[in-house]
């Protein structure tokens, strides 16, 4: 039974390990994007051109999904418990008290 258990909770873990790595992949693209974006516009207006219009609203719409970014990561870290700083909305195992052999 605690070997099933076990076996459980590393599917578990793997599962959210995968998720993770695809997680933060997506957000090193799109960070690396926005990285481009940011020089591109630097240059242009260090060269003394000016900004379109469409490129007014990105750098707005890409304000908004800094702010938002910054929300959401505030939101994660205060999910955890303040004293074992374990995650409140992740899969936790307990191990059952009356089961002590394997």
């Amino acid at each position: 039974m605690n070997l099933s258990r076990l076996a459980k909770g590393a599917q578990v873990m793997m599962h959210s390990a995968v998720l993770l790595k695809a997680e933060v992949k997506a957000l090193q693209a799109a960070n690396e994007q926005k990285k481009r974006r940011e020089r591109k516009r630097k240059r242009r207006i260090m060269q003394g051109g000016s900004l379109s219009v469409r490129e007014g609203e990105d750098i707005l719409q890409s304000a908004e999904v800094d702010a938002q970014v910054r929300i959401e990561v505030a939101s994660e870290s205060s999910r955890q418990c303040g004293g074992q700083g374990e995650d409140h909305g992740s899969v936790m195992i307990q191990e059952d008290p009356g089961h002590m052999g394997s």
